[in-house]
């Protein structure tokens, strides 16, 4: 399966994956996931969303070039509609119509839940399609900024 995984389109690394293509000549540019792969731990756990963690993850290993944000919190506040997970993934497929539309399939519930892609894809004239693999969403890692404390005084005054 090819996936195409891109920064949000209103991320200042889009001008840096672009002169990355550019200089390189090539047309993509492979990139990991954000937290190893399941096919290699055999257990699905949240992909990281913060640069730390990745940094502890994959940081040590050569040739691995990691970018991020200086305040990760202020670009998450950029995309109030996306949760800190895996991204969800759509599929082109002919057999998949809604309606006698074409569609995309949603194969994975990520970051973006299927009503919202469902209207970005009727914005387009597309219908979708949500797979049985899309029924629940990945799951969601909490940044530290955002995370609870494990415990918390309650005080009644």
């Amino acid at each position: 399966m090819r996936q195409w995984i891109s920064p949000g389109h209103a991320c200042r690394s889009n001008l840096l994956i672009g002169e990355i293509l550019h200089r390189s000549g090539e047309d993509l540019l492979f990139i990991t996931s954000a937290n190893t792969s399941s096919n290699v731990t055999r257990r699905v756990e949240a992909a990281h969303c913060e640069m730390r963690a990745i940094q502890r993850e994959f940081g040590h290993r050569p040739h691995v070039v990691l970018i991020g944000h200086r305040n990760e919190r202020a670009v998450r506040r950029r995309y109030p509609h996306h949760q800190p997970c895996s991204t969800s993934i759509l599929a082109f497929h002919r057999e998949a119509g809604d309606g006698g539309r074409p569609a995309l399939v949603l194969e994975r519930l990520g970051s973006l839940d299927s009503d919202c892609v469902r209207r970005v894809c009727a914005r387009r004239g597309l219908g979708l399609v949500v797979a049985e693999s899309a029924r629940e969403r990945v799951p969601v890692r909490r940044p530290r900024s955002l995370a609870l404390p494990r415990r918390v005084a309650l005080s009644l005054r």
